[in-house]
């Protein structure tokens, strides 16, 4: 479900456009010269973890937070279909896998790489990395589903998930579900709404009852959107158990990495994580404000990567400029019971170096305003040079 919503990438924009712009490329060599310790991240993917309609001779791509041993690659990226996998670096930090055959069609892919792939200072993966994805098809299917059949300890007030192969009529999935307990076979009223990649979300009204067994049925009615003769046919069932408790706890954020307060960040950071206490609704979580570096350049990016169960999120950064300031705060993100974070949580940081910046005209470097795309709706949020945030004190890392 990792790619299912990812509205939070508009919000990033800004963090890798002024990146690209704003300032000059001057480089600097960061005070802290330390021996490079850190394992390297898996940043990105295509396809991303669950994507579907994948063509069936896809290329795969893997980006790195930074420079890899491209020796250390070989036997460690492993496909579970496809044949023996071939292995291109494009760069120090980007490698594609092409396979001698042809994938099937409607099936899942893994691919899957290994802990002996290490970064030019000899550090490891901490962990094997593994992704899946399903290949296109004109037939629809039902792919995923959350709660996992067989869950045990779900919470009462979870939404429930489904992704299909194709998009699906949303009315048709509406009357095709039946949400019902064992042994009394009672049945629970939803409401449905559309996420991403093909996800839909069923939304009980109200908290299902305590340690019992929910069976979903998503009947064979079911069909493709703007085609009802393309029905999915065959009946799709998982079951799960409920917990006791209702959670009416909201999400934190744990730990950001690099800490809140980091100065002297090297250029080369590569990545920006941020951790929290539980899975996220994705579409709730973007930055209620930043400083005015980040919103006069909002060029494009790189679509952040979160980790399975969506309690990890990974941006990727490109080489930063010296001497860059940057502060982006967050707040009202929910987690999938839909309790809201109303504290207000704030990163701050600066890379190594002094900045060599643009000269401004009305806010914007000189000889860049054409540049620029429009300015999304959240424009107005952002916060003018020399301008202090004004947040109300909260408890977390990083709060203000």
């Amino acid at each position: 479900m990792t790619s299912r919503k990812s509205l939070f990438l508009i919000a990033w924009l800004a963090v890798i456009a002024l990146a690209l712009g704003a300032f000059s490329d001057s480089s600097t060599t960061p005070e802290d010269n330390d021996t490079d310790t850190t394992a390297p991240l898996v940043q990105s993917t295509i396809p991303s973890s669950s994507q579907v309609g994948v063509a069936t001779n896809a290329l795969i791509t893997v980006t790195f937070n930074e420079a890899m041993n491209q020796a250390s690659a070989t036997g460690q990226v492993t496909l579970s279909s496809g044949g023996a996998p071939t292995i291109t670096w494009v760069s120090d930090r980007v490698l594609t896998v092409s396979h001698a055959t042809a994938w099937a069609e409607g099936v899942q892919v893994t691919a899957t790489l290994g802990t002996g792939l290490t970064d030019v200072a000899g550090n490891a993966l901490a962990a094997a990395h593994q992704f899946s994805f399903f290949t296109e098809t004109s037939q629809l299917l039902v792919v995923d589903a959350e709660p996992a059949n067989g869950a045990t300890g779900v919470n009462r007030s979870a939404s429930l998930c489904v992704q299909f192969s194709l998009p699906v009529d949303e009315a048709s999935l509406a009357a095709g579900v039946v949400i019902s307990d064992n042994p009394a076979k009672t049945t629970y009223p939803f409401t449905v709404s559309y996420g991403n990649n093909n996800w839909y979300t069923i939304d009980p009204t109200g908290n299902l009852p305590a340690g019992t067994l929910i069976t979903v049925q998503v009947l064979g009615t079911v069909h493709v959107l703007q085609s009802p003769l393309n029905t999915l046919g065959t009946a799709h069932q998982f079951s799960f158990t409920t917990g006791v408790d209702v959670d009416t706890t909201p999400p934190t954020i744990v730990s950001f990495t690099p800490a809140s307060g980091s100065t002297n960040l090297s250029a080369s950071i590569g990545s920006f994580v941020i951790t929290f206490s539980e899975p996220i609704d994705l579409d709730t979580l973007q930055p209620v404000s930043w400083n005015m570096e980040f919103a006069a350049y909002l060029m494009g990016g790189t679509e952040p990567a979160w980790s399975e169960g969506n309690t990890v999120l990974t941006v990727a950064l490109p080489t930063l400029p010296a001497g860059l300031e940057m502060v982006i705060v967050f707040n009202g993100f929910a987690d999938l019971s839909g309790n809201v974070q109303s504290n207000y949580y704030t990163w701050e940081g600066r890379v190594a170096g002094t900045p060599d910046i643009y000269p401004m005209i009305d806010g914007t470097p000189a000889g860049l305003g054409d540049r620029l795309g429009p300015r999304p709706r959240w424009q107005h949020h952002a916060v003018g040079i020399g301008q202090q945030h004004r947040v109300p004190s909260g408890r977390g890392p990083g709060q203000r």
